[in-house]
């Protein structure tokens, strides 16, 4: 085999049937077979001593396939969002928007400081002190007792003021409406839904467990349903275990509670059935001896 110039990389497959070769200042990658590997007769001569190949003998016998790559292309490769509707798609957010949500009051709790903080021998020069038996304390002025009631009233009405995602979810009339409020929802910061859902009122917990089974039967954002459903349970669960006949609110919260249930299972017979059989697999190709 000749080249017009010098080669600077080769390399076989494991095989044997291909040899890719690199050369000086080209800039392709040119692909060699192996006719004995396919051909039933190949005619193969010892060629004497003194044979020197010419490359312009050898142009008219290669035939050469290009492949022009353009990597100045504005258009990128958008990943469907969902390959087929009958399957389960995940999010594909990273596991730290969604995994510890449920947990996520519980890790607070142990990432708190084991001994409190101590306090200063002198207060700074700046600020002033009252010295006391036990060091000192910081001179506060006394503040007039209305003034202390109506900041307090301000802080009580701030509490009562629903959060943008609860009065979001309040307004939506259809399913579309529910869907994009579950994206607005998915896109914000962990602690942030965790404050969504804590803060969210008993009376729209049938909508949102309704905007959870609507999100199911698309079988998009699996992994994300099941985090937000298990957090609002775990919140909200003396509110879903109260059993009251004749209550209009709780009967309806209670036939929400029975579709998403419903859904639910179906879903997850398919996916546990699919699940189960892919880890076997690769529980016993882990332990085969190959």
């Amino acid at each position: 085999m000749l080249f017009d110039k010098p080669c600077i990389g080769m390399s076989f497959n494991s095989t044997g049937e291909y040899l890719s070769t690199v050369h000086k200042d080209e800039k392709a990658i040119f692909v060699w077979v192996n006719k004995k590997m396919y051909a039933s007769h190949v005619n193969i001569q010892a060629l004497p001593l003194d044979y020197e190949p010419v490359w312009n003998s050898c142009v008219p016998e290669i035939g050469v396939n290009t492949f022009v790559i353009d990597d100045e292309s504005d258009e990128e490769w958008e990943v469907p969002k969902q390959i087929d509707a009958s399957l389960v798609t995940y999010s594909g957010l990273a596991p730290s928007r969604w995994a510890n949500l449920p947990y996520l009051e519980l890790i607070k709790e142990r990432n708190k400081p084991d001994q409190p903080v101590r306090k200063a021998k002198q207060a700074p020069f700046f600020l002033s002190a009252v010295p006391t038996l036990e060091g000192f304390e910081f001179d506060v002025p006394q503040d007039n007792s209305e003034e202390n009631r109506k900041i307090l009233q301000a802080k009580r009405s701030l509490l009562e003021i629903e959060s943008s995602f609860s009065s979001s979810l309040r307004a939506t009339q259809t399913v579309e409406d529910l869907l994009n409020v579950f994206t607005s929802l998915k896109n914000m910061s962990l602690s942030a839904i965790d404050f969504q859902l804590k803060t969210l009122p008993e009376d729209l917990l049938p909508k949102f467990f309704r905007m959870l089974t609507e999100v199911l039967k698309t079988r998009q954002n699996f992994e994300l349903v099941q985090a937000y459903m298990a957090t609002a349970m775990k919140i909200h669960r003396c509110a879903l275990w109260r059993r009251e006949s004749g209550d209009e609110k709780v009967d309806e919260l209670t036939a929400v509670l029975e579709e998403l249930s419903i859904e639910e299972d179906r879903i997850w017979s398919d996916y546990d059935e699919v699940m189960v059989q892919n880890t076997a697999v690769a529980q016993w190709v882990k332990n085969a001896l190959l």
